[in-house]
């Protein structure tokens, strides 16, 4: 593979990613931080605009004043936003919507306005599709190195997994099988004591999607999904379709058993695929922000 590196001629140009608060239990945020150090370490001009940073964050954090002081200068700012951000807040000469998720999922605040963006760049191919995204980046957020399955543990746990359901008073999670362990996010536990649960688990039966049943699929732990009111079968995007199966039963169980060991595998491949991928779109942005900037200065 080639590496790609920018020159010191390119310090006409400067990226900014706007990201939340770093925080390792959310996967978007995650990959936004991780996307900023990717970058630097490619060799880019490139600056993180967030209230905290990853532990031991190599990116440059920039402020207003930063980004005021880069215009002087005559520098070209190119901004990177998650979907949370819906208009060019930071001012930016060249605007790359990078969707993590659905536009305007979480604060269902866009307004379809896309007039303010001059690339949109999706996390997952269904995204890609369903957004008109010009291209897909796919982050590699678990290390397969880490969360590899195991075969010699004994897989005995039945994990029912509840987050956002919980918040729907009216509906009652009942399942026609008992689990043995109750897992959610407030359990607060270390990737380290996720890996190990999920090694010893045989099946794990969730009302919604999370990145953490990612990870559990990465371990061999095949997913049992149930429709409720914010999780529907026809409206299921986020699966890569390996190691689940709707409905709880045995055959749903053997199902799900038989293409688990798949998720372990497209882990690997996209860890493999991530770097290229960001060589090629980054020529994209820089080529385009650069003819821009030249049109508009």
């Amino acid at each position: 593979m080639k590496s790609f590196m920018f020159t010191s001629t390119d310090s006409s140009l400067a990226f900014v990613v706007w990201a939340p608060a770093y925080n390792i239990l959310s996967g978007g945020t995650v990959a936004l931080h991780g996307l900023a150090e990717d970058m630097h370490r490619l060799g880019c001009n490139v600056f993180i605009y967030s209230p905290k940073l990853i532990p031991g964050a190599r990116t440059p954090l920039i402020d207003d004043f930063g980004i005021s002081e880069l215009r002087k200068e005559g520098i070209i700012v190119v901004a990177i936003y998650p979907e949370i951000i819906v208009k060019n807040v930071l001012h930016a000469d060249y605007v790359i919507w990078w969707l993590l998720h659905f536009p305007g999922f979480h604060l269902n605040n866009w307004s379809g306005d896309r007039s303010w963006i001059d690339r949109i760049v999706c996390f997952h191919p269904d995204l890609a599709v369903e957004c008109g995204a010009q291209a897909k980046l796919t982050f590699p957020l678990y290390d397969p190195a880490f969360f590899r399955p195991r075969s010699d543990y004994k897989r005995s746990e039945i994990i029912l997994y509840v987050n956002r359901i919980r918040g729907f008073t009216d509906f009652h999670y009942e399942i026609p099988l008992k689990p043995t362990r109750l897992l959610k996010p407030e359990d607060s536990l270390s990737y380290s004591e996720l890996r190990e649960i999920f090694w010893r688990t045989k099946t794990l039966i969730s009302f919604e999607w999370s990145g953490t049943l990612k990870i559990a699929k990465m371990c061999g732990v095949p997913i049992l999904y149930v429709e409720s009111p914010i999780f529907r079968r026809d409206g299921f995007h986020l699966s890569g379709g390996y190691g689940h199966a709707w409905e709880i039963s045995e055959e749903a169980v053997i199902a799900a058993e038989r293409t688990v060991h798949l998720e372990y595998l497209l882990a690997i491949e996209t860890l493999h695929a991530w770097q290229p991928s960001l060589v090629a779109e980054l020529r994209v942005w820089f080529a385009e922000a650069k003819l821009k900037g030249r049109v508009y200065s």
